[in-house]
């Protein structure tokens, strides 16, 4: 595996790609961002080789789509479950075309579970949830949601209390 510098490109994979199996390591270096390093870590960038979905090699895609798929929200749910989305966040967008965001990610886990309902989504429109906080809408978001949260949570324990 060949090591560089700090400063140096890690996330462009040679040309050609030196032989080995999805997972095997072709480039690393120590992680130069403190604020996302783990105490008492490796801390450690690392390219390393994967298959693309044709089966041809690619230095990024299986990892990354192993992830996705451990991730992915389409499961029975049992339990009423809320997301908040405020359309203005920067930090998880709720349709950052070209890729999926939490608009369509709410989609199939809602159809999956439509029996139950135990999906609730809340997306607020834009300018709704004032971006007064200082890290902006998404951490400004919990605080304009709280009330209405609060009573859509009475009104579950109201029905639960009933049953």
């Amino acid at each position: 595996m060949k090591r560089i510098a700090a400063t140096g490109i890690i996330h462009t994979p040679p040309v050609p790609l030196p032989d080995g199996s999805p997972g095997d390591p072709i480039r690393a270096r120590p992680l130069d961002n403190a604020a996302a390093a783990v105490p008492g870590g490796g801390n450690r960038l690392v390219l390393h080789r994967s298959e693309g979905a044709d089966g041809t090699p690619n230095a990024h895609q299986a990892k990354f789509d192993r992830q996705v798929e451990a991730m992915n929200p389409d499961l029975p749910i049992t339990v009423p479950v809320r997301i908040t989305q405020a359309a203005d966040d920067e930090r998880v967008r709720a349709d950052p075309a070209p890729l999926p965001g939490t608009d369509a990610l709410v989609e199939e886990p809602t159809a999956t579970n439509a029996p139950g309902r135990n999906i609730h989504y809340r997306p607020y429109e834009p300018g709704a949830v004032p971006a007064d906080e200082p890290l902006g809408v998404h951490f400004a978001t919990i605080d304009h949601d709280t009330a209405e949260l609060t009573e859509w949570l009475a009104a579950l324990l109201e029905d639960a209390a009933r049953d």
